[in-house]
């Protein structure tokens, strides 16, 4: 952090960007927990996949994302949990999925879930479901 400067009384101080995201985070966990009803709360976004990131998982129950401008991003969120990874390559992005999601069915013991998928530019809402012999099945929503 740099010198903070005073001016009649007040202190102001300039803080990093990396320290700004982790306040932001920890207020969207704060507003979530102390909200019962479902009320989308209103958050300045800084940029259309930010707001879309937000807008999807605050309809679906997720708290906070992070988002990063320079690669594309992948966040999926199953029933509470979620990963989170950065990559340019597509097919490393959907092999990720897969496995993540039958890690998921495994440990868990679910046969269903729903998921977002979301990459810079595109957004995508997924039922997966898993059959009798195991395969993991997608379907957009």
């Amino acid at each position: 952090m740099k010198k903070a400067k005073k001016s009649e009384g007040l202190t102001m101080v300039s803080v990093p960007k990396s320290v700004l995201s982790i306040l932001m985070v920890l207020l969207c966990i704060y507003l979530g927990c102390s909200k019962k009803e479902k009320d989308q709360p209103q958050f300045a976004a800084r940029s259309e996949l930010e707001t879309a990131v937000t807008v999807a998982f605050h309809a679906y129950g997720v708290i906070g994302a992070q988002v990063r401008e320079d690669s594309n991003l992948m966040l999926v969120y199953v029933k509470g949990d979620f990963l989170q990874t950065y990559t340019q390559n597509e097919d490393e992005i959907n092999q990720l999925f897969r496995t993540w999601l039958d890690q998921y069915y495994r440990f868990k013991g679910k046969k269903e879930a729903v998921g977002i998928l979301v990459k810079k530019g595109q957004q995508d809402l997924f039922h997966a479901s898993r059959d009798r012999d195991g395969k993991v099945y997608f379907r957009r929503m």
